[in-house]
């Protein structure tokens, strides 16, 4: 399933490098910051990142959620 490109009214987050612990509190400030703006959807680009832990992917589900 894709959910297609992004849109300028999407708010877009590209996160590259590690998503743990020590940079997942960051993940929980910019996701805030871009909803908001009250965008049509939030999409976070994952490609770049390196490494994830449950922290990580903690940060991830809240952005679910916070959408």
């Amino acid at each position: 399933m894709t959910a297609g490109p992004a849109s300028p009214q999407d708010a877009v987050l590209r996160l590259a490098g590690d998503l743990d612990f020590q940079t997942a509190a960051l993940v929980h400030q910019r996701v805030d910051l871009a909803l908001a703006g009250r965008p049509a959807r939030l999409v976070l680009d994952l490609r770049g990142l390196t490494f994830i832990d449950s922290t990580g992917l903690a940060a991830i589900v809240y952005a679910w959620r916070a959408a």
